[in-house]
């Protein structure tokens, strides 16, 4: 369930170390060949770097393969190829944690919607005081116990990506 940073099966090549048209190809074939309906949206979690690597893609750039203009307005677009996309700083370049343990990568997560599950254990509480001691300034505390996690295997994929 991973696409390695140096994979070289289907139309990928091993020189294709970032976020590539063809890695996602391989997602998406991987969703196929498990039986994730059309309907169902995609989503991709990517870091900022991946999302630059997006931008050196031909097929993403140019507008003979797309609708939109990423270059024009220099930011990520929401939907391509049928993938939701999530850029995030969150994700960061790990240290020798690619599938053969050699190679510092990115883990770009994509997921199918309903191969993931969000549970809430209870209902949000929202308290609103008043401080005294602080000219009376307003202080806001809100909590919630959640948490998600895999609900399907099969429609859970991982991307790694050499910075």
């Amino acid at each position: 369930r991973t696409i390695a940073h140096d994979c070289a099966s289907g139309n990928c090549d091993a020189s294709d170390t970032g976020m590539t048209t063809e890695k996602i190809e391989l997602a998406l074939e991987y969703f196929s060949n498990n039986e994730v309906d059309d309907d169902i949206p995609i989503w991709c979690a990517i870091s900022p770097r991946q999302a630059t690597n997006l931008f050196g893609q031909e097929e993403y750039v140019n507008v003979d393969y797309n609708n939109s203009k990423p270059l024009t307005s220099g930011r990520l677009l929401g939907n391509w190829m049928g993938i939701n996309w999530v850029s995030t700083p969150k994700i960061g370049l790990g240290s020798s944690n690619d599938v053969d343990s050699n190679t510092n990568v990115y883990e770009c997560w994509c997921w199918a919607q309903d191969g993931m599950i969000l549970g809430v254990a209870d209902e949000l509480t929202i308290e609103i005081d008043r401080l005294p001691t602080y000219s009376y300034a307003q202080q806001v505390y809100v909590h919630m116990n959640m948490g998600a996690m895999r609900f399907d295997e099969d429609k859970v994929i991982k991307i790694e990506c050499q910075a």
